[in-house]
C-alpha cells in the first residue's frame, strides 16, 4: 500500500487507474486517427490533442470512480461490471457533448471520432478490469490459463 493524502491506497488499484487513464487517453488518439485513416491531413483547430485527451481521461476516470469500479470490496458479477460500465460510459457521452457544447475548444472533431474513442475505451475498460488480477471479480475464481 502507498501512503496518499494520508489514506493507504492499494498499489493494484494505483495500477488500474493507471493503466485505465493510459487507455482512456490513448482512445481519443485513436479516434482522431481513425478518423483520418483515408490520408487526410488532421485539421490545425485538432491541435493539441494531449489537453483534450486529459480532459476526456479525468472525466471517464471520475465517472468510473462514482459508479463504484474501482471499489476493491465489491463482490459482484461480470454482469453486474458491464452494467455499472455502462452508466459510466452513458454518463460520460452526456457530460463530454455537454463540454463540448460549453467549451468548443475541446471539440475532438466530430461524432464519428468522439464515438470510436468512446467504443475503443468501452472495449479495452471492460477487458481490463476483467483480467486485472487484483480486481475483485478476477480474484473470486482462478484464472483460465
Amino acid at each position: 500500500m502507498i501512503r496518499f493524502f494520508r489514506h493507504y491506497v492499494p498499489l493494484n488499484l494505483l495500477l488500474l487507474v493507471l493503466i485505465e487513464t493510459l487507455i482512456l487517453g490513448g482512445s481519443i488518439y485513436a479516434g482522431v486517427s481513425a478518423r483520418f485513416l483515408d490520408g487526410s491531413v488532421i485539421p490545425p483547430e485538432l491541435d493539441p490533442l494531449l489537453p483534450k485527451a486529459l480532459t476526456f481521461a479525468v472525466v471517464m476516470l471520475g465517472l468510473m470512480t462514482a459508479s463504484g469500479l474501482y471499489d476493491l470490496e465489491w463482490q459482484g458479477g461480470v454482469r453486474a461490471l458491464l452494467q455499472r460500465l455502462g452508466l459510466s460510459f452513458g454518463l460520460g457521452l452526456v457530460t463530454m457533448s455537454l463540454l463540448f457544447y460549453f467549451f468548443p475548444a475541446l471539440l475532438v472533431g466530430g461524432a464519428l471520432s468522439f464515438c470510436l474513442s468512446d467504443w475503443h475505451c468501452w472495449v479495452f475498460c471492460s477487458v481490463v478490469p476483467c483480467s486485472f488480477a487484483g480486481h475483485a471479480s478476477a480474484r473470486s475464481r482462478p484464472a483460465p490459463w
